[in-house]
């Protein structure tokens, strides 16, 4: 052959092109910081925690525990809002308007100085397990296996689904984006499933079942989200949920809560602490360890401060 014919210079580019192409993305790591425990003024358990920008954030706990901050997490104030039950929800809108919730749903218009509650939710003995408000006016909640929605603020309801069959999360990925999870497990018997809402949250379909429960899962975008099931198992969607392809099986702990920075790096809480990826979800090594059942959620903000919150208190904070 000859090497400097201009037909060979021609066949290394195509080769060469081609192969850059194909090449998989690698995945690079990310050093986190030292998890620092947070002071948080409380002992009960703490079940939820929600951030708006970097700095306002507030926590939901056992007993009518409330938190929150205003300097990125550092420092807790405890609110009394007057209420005994176990909230297990927290939400914020804004640096003014918080909300947090299980029988019925509580809010703060003052950035937690106040709480009122909204409507009548508490007069039906029945968990709100999960909620968003898109506004001040309108949101959603998941309430014994139905999606309600609201569009006066809160005072009143109406159902945006038929039936949701178990789901018990929510997450919107955009204004129009929006996915519920959950499923049950009953006697030995496990199932899982996914709806989906392109409009906002009027209305809901059924996008996925599963095998088992699906316990937690984070969209990184419309298109590419992790799960994790109730069998220890993470699964990675690439087509906003339509297919999933196992990533992991058999982990060491359940995952409660989990959260990705991006397609490579994410973080979970279980029982044992900590967990961290960084090949999407393929290998998971423990990044924090905690005592007997020690975390519960986890949340990302906007500047990838990772905020954790479970057994007596416990607070973890560290920027990546």
């Amino acid at each position: 052959m000859n090497y400097r014919h201009p037909l060979f210079f021609l066949f290394l580019l195509i080769v060469s092109s081609c192969s850059s192409e194909d090449e998989p993305e690698v995945c690079v790591g990310i050093e986190s910081s030292v998890w620092e425990v947070i002071q948080s003024m409380t002992e009960n358990n703490l079940t939820d925690v929600d951030f708006y920008g970097d700095e306002h954030g507030v926590i939901s706990g056992t007993f009518g525990t409330v938190l929150t901050t205003t300097d990125g997490g550092i420092n807790w104030i405890q609110r009394d809002i007057g209420q005994n039950q176990s909230f297990v929800k927290a939400f914020i809108l804004n640096e003014n308007e918080l909300y947090t919730s299980r029988l019925g749903i509580f809010k703060s218009s003052d950035g937690g100085e106040t709480f009122s509650e909204l409507g009548d939710l508490s007069t039906i003995v029945s968990t709100i397990f999960d909620l968003h408000f898109m506004d001040s006016q309108n949101g959603y909640l998941i309430r014994s296996g139905k999606v309600l929605g609201t569009s006066d603020g809160g005072q009143t309801w109406t159902e945006k689904s038929i039936d949701v069959n178990g789901a018990s999360k929510m997450q919107f990925v955009s204004a129009n984006t929006g996915y519920v999870w959950g499923g049950s497990t009953n006697d030995g018997f496990s199932s899982g499933v996914l709806y989906t809402s392109e409009n906002g949250g009027e209305s809901w379909t059924l996008l996925s079942e599963y095998d088992s429960e699906v316990i937690t899962m984070h969209f990184v975008n419309n298109d590419m989200g992790y799960l994790s099931t109730i069998d220890r198992t993470v699964m990675q969607t690439m087509d906003a949920g339509i297919t999933w392809t196992i990533q992991a099986e058999s982990l060491s702990s359940l995952f409660r809560d989990m959260v990705f920075i991006n397609e490579c790096n994410g973080y979970a809480v279980s029982a044992q602490g900590i967990h961290k990826t960084e090949d999407g979800g393929i290998t998971w090594k423990l990044d924090y360890e905690t005592e007997e059942d020690g975390l519960t959620a986890m949340e990302k903000t906007e500047n990838n401060m990772l905020i954790a919150v479970g057994r007596d208190g416990l607070i973890l904070r560290t920027q990546l």
